[in-house]
């Protein structure tokens, strides 16, 4: 009897505590198995998945190596070009913070100072210094018996605004001759409102910026991105954007815009420096049939002739190009003029420019 009972309380404990921790042991060796192996597939795939980005990234690079700068000036791109042209330090500049060699402020004997004041396009975003129309304008004056001294103060994003300042820096250097060089965003100044803006693939502003300065890849996919979204109509167009601010004369945005041009002119006539302008229109395909931003040349156009400043408008000499407009892009990713389209300026900046220059 009381073996039987003895048994009895065996199989109690048996099946309420012995064979329970037994049976989690299996249980907890089985899942760790089960969880090492997912473990390792996540790491797997993770480690592939990075390195596919890195293997992308370095094919963008690759075949996008031929990419100079940008539209923005601030990629991928734009920073491996500034390295590329001028060096580690990116020592592009002169003393006086513009692209452009070291010169005496007192001018030379027997020289004729011509001083280019502009933005991105005077600058020569994209190209080497020997393109820009502005280096080219010295090339074709030099060998004559007066020296020509063409000096380039061009800054990206300059606009009416930054050719105040700029004016007045430059007249301090004894000019004898200031070419001004515009373009359809001189209108905006330095702080748009309302400029519309596609969305960027990376969730936060600090990431795209991250991502847009370190990699070819992202800036090729975003790049993308907003071209879709402009094609299905979700970001408004920059004409339009245009059109709203400026198309009437007496817009606020019109009249203040005009007014800093005439603070340019009225600055360069104080001191009896004679002043010229060159307009560049916005290169896309549009402008061969239906440029609409023609109102904004005319009234940059009357304002010249209204203070007899010489001008050149260069619609005329890219129109033929309307069709086949990325001949006049530095690049695909970059619709700032290249060496051509420098070229084509300086022709017709020397045929109006030329005779005054060599003449005065």
């Amino acid at each position: 009897m009381g073996f039987i009972i003895i048994s009895a309380d065996f199989r109690v404990l048996d099946e309420q505590y012995i064979r329970p921790i037994f049976i989690s042991k299996e249980i907890d060796v089985a899942f760790a198995k089960k969880t090492a192996i997912y473990s390792i597939r996540i790491i797997l795939l993770v480690a592939t998945l990075a390195g596919l980005v890195v293997a992308s990234e370095y094919a963008a690079r690759y075949i996008f190596r031929d990419i100079t700068t940008t539209g923005d000036n601030g990629s991928y791109f734009a920073k491996k070009w500034r390295l590329e042209q001028f060096g580690r330090s990116c020592a592009e500049c002169n003393s006086l913070g513009y692209r452009e060699r070291e010169f005496e402020k007192a001018k030379p004997e027997n020289t004729y100072r011509i001083a280019v004041i502009g933005d991105s396009l005077t600058y020569g975003q994209g190209i080497p210094d020997e393109e820009r129309f502005s280096n080219r304008l010295e090339s074709e004056l030099t060998g004559s018996e007066m020296k020509y001294q063409v000096l380039n103060f061009g800054a990206a994003g300059a606009d009416f605004v930054h050719h105040i300042n700029t004016s007045k820096r430059v007249l301090e250097l004894d000019p004898d001759f200031i070419l001004l060089q515009w373009y359809v965003n001189d209108f905006e100044g330095p702080n748009p409102q309302g400029r519309p803006s596609a969305r960027n693939l990376a969730p936060t502003m600090k990431l795209h910026l991250r991502l847009h300065q370190s990699s070819a890849l992202y800036y090729v996919l975003n790049a993308g991105w907003h071209a879709t979204q402009r094609f299905m109509g979700t970001v408004g167009s920059y004409e339009t954007y245009m059109n709203q601010h400026f198309l009437d004369p007496n817009s606020e945005g019109s009249k203040s815009a005009l007014a800093k041009l005439k603070t340019v002119f009225r600055l360069a006539n104080d001191r009896n420096v004679p002043i010229g302008m060159v307009l560049f229109p916005r290169l896309r395909p549009y402008l061969a049939d239906d440029y609409p931003f023609d109102y904004l040349h005319e009234r940059i156009i009357s304002l010249c002739k209204q203070n007899d400043i010489p001008y050149v408008d260069l619609r005329e000499d890219f129109k033929s190009y309307g069709s086949d407009i990325r001949r006049l892009h530095v690049n695909q990713y970059d619709a700032h003029p290249n060496g051509l389209a420098n070229e084509i300026a300086a022709k017709r900046i020397m045929e109006v420019f030329g005779p005054i220059w060599r003449g005065h």
